[in-house]
């Protein structure tokens, strides 16, 4: 469920407001018009959030993408300067 709060009161019930988003989208408006929206966000998203809205990242993803396109791929190791870690694989009872 989305929720609307003005900026005004975002000032003084910050805190209150970003326990509301644990309960959905919290849309802030100024003068009546949406200007931002307060998303609740977990440790595990915000890596993923990072890098989805990360200028760099898109770029290297982009390049990543025509060069594979274009038949140019790279190793693991030439990625990450290492050896891909073994995984062990889960066993099943």
């Amino acid at each position: 469920m989305v929720q609307f709060v003005n900026v005004r009161e975002l000032k003084i019930r910050a805190s209150e407001v970003i326990r509301r988003s644990r309960r959905g989208d919290v849309v802030v408006t100024v003068r009546g018009k949406p200007q931002a929206v307060i998303h609740s966000l977990s440790e595990d998203d915000l890596e993923a959030y990072l890098m989805e809205n990360s200028p760099a990242f898109l770029k290297k993803m982009d390049e990543a993408v025509r060069e594979a396109r274009e038949g140019k791929l790279h190793s693991y190791e030439e990625v990450f300067g290492h050896n891909q870690p073994k995984v062990k694989p889960k066993r099943r009872l």
